[in-house]
């Protein structure tokens, strides 16, 4: 059973009991947490949107660890200019390509890996 009550080491603030035999296995998500049917769940939308910035953080050092490489290759004139530029877009334009909505639940969101542009 779920109980309602305040906490006075929290200064007023709201929590709930939960048993914990309800709590997701995985602490990935414990901020989307939400009680639903006397259970704790993982709101679903918003792990999404945490996973979507995850990826997006390992997106950008991604980016930032070809940046020195790309620069190089510009002021050399370099061959690998244009795959290059390929390769960057490719990782600028990942999370726009990416279908979180079809991952379902949190372990597989937990487990979703997308198919990062190799570099050149």
């Amino acid at each position: 059973d779920l109980i309602q009550g305040k906490n006075p080491r929290l200064s007023g603030r709201s929590f709930v009991d939960v048993d914990t035999t309800t709590l997701p296995t995985s602490r990935r998500f414990r901020e989307t947490w939400r009680v639903a049917g006397g259970q704790c769940v993982v709101d679903m939308a918003l792990a999404r949107t945490q996973r979507l910035a995850e990826i997006r953080v390992e997106r950008d050092r991604r980016l930032l660890a070809s940046d020195g490489r790309m620069l190089r290759e510009q002021e050399q004139g370099g061959p690998n200019v244009a795959p290059l530029r390929t390769y960057r877009q490719a990782l600028r334009d990942l999370p726009a390509t990416l279908n979180l909505g079809a991952i379902l639940t949190a372990a597989e969101l937990e487990a979703f890996t997308p198919a990062w542009p190799v570099e050149p």
